[in-house]
């Protein structure tokens, strides 16, 4: 059976971040019947992305591969957005310059798969086969969607191969940076106890440490203390060497917060088993962390849309009330309602209508600033918090909405469908709670659908059309 194609990107259903922490795999390979377009095999098993020579072509520099990862998934979701924006406004120029790009991009680390998806959006874009381009845009996200997996666990690998060391000996710190070096770990090392707490970052790399017990600032005790006194997600797993190797004192450092304990003389082959083991329990952790952040996200999505879910739009809308305090600030609120929703879902069936959900939300996403927030309220109903927004700017901003969503039929197979929209806007200029103001709201929403739909209204009865 033929997997639905994943996503990604800010109306999607996987959300990724540069170095969100995934189940490491050295490769992760797509398969499934082949389906071929414009005489390329799209399906064929191969890797997201070729390690060896993604390395091969920045010389090795494992540092460089992550900052230039980073940055290209950065770039993911933006480049989505502009594809299904010219997909909209039948853009063939600018659906195969984005393609283009990608393919670019994409060979920068060896992404074949990902690679072949957007040479053949680009070709086939110079025909202007907008139905086969829409089908080719999902292809390309779905390969996207693996090549972010794969790109994503490379750089939790790299992550957890970041050791600390913390150690006043030079002889003994230099012996260390060297075995960890030869291991294929990337060393960062400092002498002192207090420089050591300023390094490790409770949101981020190095999540290994090597911590000596007696050194100046903060000897090893002192600085596992305040590592678990600190409130953070991440973990930090610690060894702590020292000279002492009486039972009293490793109860000492592993009540301090110490993962682990080592004699000095350090035994490579016991420090090298140890460290796996802290890797183990790191990745562990992170996996959880990523798997919680997940579940986050997806209750803060709306499953069909893509945009905020009912309770993420009710939770910013709570507290952007609570932030204006006793009305320092304008905040308004905006209800949009399709007009005529139910007979496209009775006669054309409720594919139809999901399609027209989409792409409503698409289409207001568009006009928005990057300050609102736009959620599903329920059914064919949304709403769009507009903080720092008077209620001038408000109607206008509800005005452009209902001339967006009414700009171009929406298709779907052979059908394509017209669609409008009325919003009622309310602005909280004193004190209001959410109830009052989504009350208001909702009565605005009514009298623009008395005056016909397509309108906007707000609740002092001003309305535009």
């Amino acid at each position: 059976m033929r997997k639905s194609p994943r996503k990604v990107g800010e109306n999607c259903p996987i959300w990724l971040v540069p170095g969100q922490v995934l189940p490491a795999f050295e490769r992760y390979e797509r398969s499934g019947p082949q389906v071929y377009w414009g005489g390329v095999d799209m399906d064929r098993e191969a890797p997201a992305f070729d390690l060896k020579r993604a390395l091969e072509l920045v010389e090795g520099d494992g540092d460089l591969l992550v900052a230039t990862v980073q940055r290209f998934l950065e770039q993911n979701s933006t480049r989505l957005d502009e594809l299904h924006v010219a997909l909209e406004r039948h853009d063939a120029a600018d659906i195969e310059r984005i393609a283009h790009g990608l393919a670019g991009a994409c060979q920068s680390f060896a992404a074949d798969d990902t690679e072949r998806a957007a040479r053949a959006l680009m070709e086939r874009a110079t025909t202007g086969d907008f139905p086969a381009l829409r089908t080719l845009v999902e292809r390309v996200e779905a390969a996207l969607a693996d090549l972010t997996i794969a790109l994503s666990a490379h750089c939790t690998r790299h992550e957890l191969r970041h050791v600390l060391v913390a150690e006043d000996d030079d002889v003994n710190r230099m012996r260390l940076e060297h075995l960890l070096t030869k291991w294929g770990h990337r060393v960062t090392s400092v002498s002192r106890g207090d420089v050591a707490l300023e390094i490790l970052s409770p949101s981020g790399p190095p999540h290994l440490a090597i911590v000596d017990w007696m050194m100046p600032g903060l000897d090893g005790v002192e600085l596992c203390r305040a590592l678990r006194a600190r409130k953070s997600d991440t973990y930090t797993y610690i060894i702590l060497i020292t000279a002492k190797d009486d039972p009293q004192s490793m109860l000492i450092g592993l009540e301090a917060g110490a993962d682990d304990f080592l004699a000095k003389p350090v035994a490579p082959e016991e420090l090298r088993a140890r460290l796996r083991a802290g890797q183990r329990i790191v990745e562990l952790q992170e996996r959880l962390i990523a798997a919680r952040e997940e579940q986050r996200r997806h209750a803060d999505r709306d499953g069909l849309t893509g945009v905020s879910s009912r309770r993420r739009v009710l939770e910013v809308l709570d507290g952007s009330l609570s932030a204006r305090g006793a009305g320092d600030s304008e905040l308004s609120l905006a209800m949009i309602d399709m007009d005529d929703f139910k007979p496209i879902n009775d006669q054309h069936g409720h594919l139809a209508g999901d399609r027209v959900l989409r792409t409503v939300c698409e289409r207001v996403q568009r006009i928005l600033r990057r300050t609102d927030v736009f959620g599903r309220y329920g059914g064919d109903e949304f709403l769009v918090v507009l903080p720092e927004t008077s209620q001038r700017e408000a109607i206008e901003i509800g005005k452009r909405m209902c001339e967006t969503l009414a700009s171009a039929p929406i298709e779907h197979n052979d059908l394509r469908l017209r669609i409008t929209a009325s919003v009622g806007v309310a602005t909280a200029s004193g004190p209001c709670s959410r109830e009052q103001l989504i009350k208001r709201a909702d009565r605005a929403l009514f009298r623009a659908k008395s005056d016909g739909g397509n309108s906007a209204a707000c609740d002092d009865g001003e309305t535009g059309a």
